[in-house]
């Protein structure tokens, strides 16, 4: 139902388009901190890049950032909720 919505909403078509998708469960703790791209600031190999929420458990903070420049400030910088997700042109933005 997620992929068929963002597949829905950025006008791809099924047939023609690859679409690739990667889980990401991040666990931190009062001692640790949840690290959820060892490779930190980046752009993905796509046209286009969907960020979403599926659930937050006893959690404080933990924002999504995005950025023009990876070496500046985020011009985004939120905490998503469950159920809430972004779309974004990732030759554009990096996250």
């Amino acid at each position: 139902m997620l992929v068929a919505r963002f597949v829905d909403f950025s006008n791809m078509d099924w047939e023609t388009t690859e679409i690739g998708i990667h889980q990401i469960r991040i666990i931190a703790s009062q001692v640790e901190v949840g690290v959820p791209a060892a490779e930190g600031i980046h752009q993905d190999g796509f046209d286009f890049v969907g960020i979403f929420c599926i659930d937050r458990h006893n959690l404080i903070g933990a924002e999504t950032h995005l950025y023009e420049d990876p070496n500046a400030a985020p011009i985004f910088a939120k905490e998503l909720q469950p159920g809430a997700g972004l779309l974004l042109n990732n030759f554009e933005m990096a996250h």
